[in-house]
């Protein structure tokens, strides 16, 4: 009976499949609310772990009547177990291991075909200024962030290649050199370029800083492209020093000329499939709020118990993501942030502590009963 029961939810998986990523090229192409209902109750059944995490909140996945009322799983746990359904195409780590032995996240992601269509539908409008169901336009675009060969496993340097590939003019080009970050080059590749060529920088925050760096040591303040964007991600703390984000924008505006609202902020991680982006462009002159694509929603979560804050209270970053539809949808995350009405943007207030990490422990240990690795 079990073996039975399983086939018909891998078919009905096979079936989901389809009409998210319908879903995700047209917002009308079905209900959010329903797709993310019965994404939350197949992966109940075919994920052994986190259906214990249903059993340890008593929670019949198939009497809840919305995706809200499902525990969301810890990031934290993509360190010791694997969520995957259907196969796995390719697996993502993330950055590192911290000075403290913990182990990477890895996201076993099954569909990288509707990875790529995630990227080219949520890049294109914040970063390039064009719009869904435009023809694709090429921009000059430079990566400080390392290209695939140096990080094979890194979901952040997947999409790099695949929007350089996709969205970049012959002469895009990474500014790296026997395998690290070389300002020099970075600032060579943008000299060259014409004031009008609207050129395309994609850098971490600490990659932006280093290029900033050498230009404060070397050569006085050179004026980039008045069009220039710049997509910065990646957090603002690192194992030496932590920058401050006010500082980089306003070392960036003193030492080339582009100026915050040229500025774009990725939010992204291992365990999304997702993006969202911050831009002034996106959010009338907001560049602090995040605006999550419509496959995509967010909640403030108490990091305690776990429970639902209202829209103006902090709260630990939970988000149900389609694009997860082969892994698991539903994460809370470590970060602090406040939901916008409707979940569909949330502004950023950093790294929870460990002690307010209580509610995704608990979590964590439930989702891995006897299958720890």
């Amino acid at each position: 009976m079990r073996a039975t029961t399983t086939r018909i939810s891998h078919a009905r998986h096979k079936n989901l499949s389809t009409r998210v990523q319908a879903f995700v090229e047209d917002s009308s192409a079905a209900s959010f609310a329903d797709l993310a209902l019965e994404t939350i109750r197949i992966q109940a059944d075919l994920l052994p772990g986190y259906r214990r995490l249903f059993d340890a909140r008593c929670i019949d996945p198939e009497t809840i009547d919305s995706w809200q009322q499902a525990p969301p799983i810890p990031t934290s746990a993509f360190q010791q177990q694997v969520f995957n359904i259907g196969g796995v195409e390719q697996v993502f780590r993330s950055s590192g291991t911290s000075t403290s032995g913990q182990q990477r996240s890895e996201h076993h992601h099954g569909n990288l075909d509707l990875y790529r269509h995630i990227i080219d539908t949520s890049f294109p409008e914040p970063v390039l200024g064009t719009f869904l169901g435009s023809a694709p336009v090429r921009r000059p675009i430079l990566s400080l962030i390392a290209p695939v060969a140096l990080i094979p496993d890194s979901s952040l340097g997947f999409m790099i290649a695949h929007v350089i590939d996709r969205y970049g003019t012959p002469d895009a080009a990474y500014a790296f050199e026997d395998g690290v970050l070389a300002p020099q080059i970075a600032l060579d590749w943008i000299a060259v370029q014409p004031q009008d060529s609207k050129p395309v920088i994609l850098a971490t925050a600490l990659a932006l800083w280093t290029v900033l760096e050498h230009i404060k040591t070397t050569e006085p303040a050179v004026g980039w492209p008045s069009s220039t964007v710049v997509m910065e991600t990646g957090g603002f703390k690192t194992r030496r020093f932590e920058i401050d984000r006010e500082r980089l924008l306003r070392r960036l505006r003193e030492s080339t000329g582009v100026p915050e609202l040229r500025v774009v902020r990725e939010y992204g991680m291992t365990e999304l499939s997702s993006q969202a982006y911050a831009s002034t462009a996106l959010s009338l002159g907001d560049n602090d709020l995040f605006k999550l694509p419509h496959w995509v929603r967010a909640r403030a979560l108490d990091p305690v118990t776990m429970q639902e804050r209202t829209d103006a209270e902090p709260g630990l970053l939970a988000f149900l993501d389609l694009g997860n539809i082969a892994s698991a949808a539903s994460i809370v995350t470590e970060d602090l942030g406040i939901i916008e009405p409707e979940g569909r943007a949330f502004r950023l207030l950093g790294r929870a502590a460990d002690a307010e990490l209580r509610g995704c422990s608990l979590s964590t240990e439930a989702l891995l009963g006897s299958t720890a690795r």
